[in-house]
């Protein structure tokens, strides 16, 4: 079993690149796009392991923009409902749970200095390990239940 440093990358992806928004066609077609680049990536670099992580409708100033520019009125209506309900996450709180998720996906020795593994296991040669990592589309409300 071949063991090495890892090298994890995880793209900050989100729901608009599997599903399209309107008024938002660009940023959804970017969205697609890099994710993806990053499954080819993948694809062709086996020895990486590569994750496209969707943080969820975060509390951002971004969000906040949507709600008063986007262009179609039942997009700002539902973003507005999501930020009045008390709907929308927390930067701190997606980052947690999808470092949670890597933790629990990577079961090798953490190191305590800086939490990251320090081995794992080879996708080149672990071929029941490689699928995990072939540019998964992992979103927060998926990966709480699997924390």
């Amino acid at each position: 079993q071949s063991l090495h440093q890892p090298i994890t990358i995880v793209n900050v992806s989100s729901l608009t690149a599997i599903q399209p928004f309107s008024c938002m066609s660009d940023y959804c077609t970017a969205k697609a796009a890099r994710e993806m680049y990053f499954k080819c990536l993948a694809k062709d670099s086996p020895s990486l392991a590569v994750l496209n992580y969707s943080p969820g409708p975060l509390d951002t100033e971004m969000f906040t923009q949507l709600i008063e520019n986007n262009g179609d009125t039942n997009t700002r209506t539902a973003l507005n409902d999501m930020k009045v309900t008390g709907n929308i996450i927390q930067p701190n709180e997606s980052a947690r749970v999808c470092i949670g998720w890597l933790r629990k996906q990577i079961p090798i020795e953490l190191s305590v200095e800086n939490s990251m593994p320090k081995l794992m296991h080879c996708s080149v040669h672990d071929k029941e390990y490689s699928d995990l990592w072939l540019g998964t589309h992992l979103d927060y409300f998926d990966a709480v239940g699997k924390v």
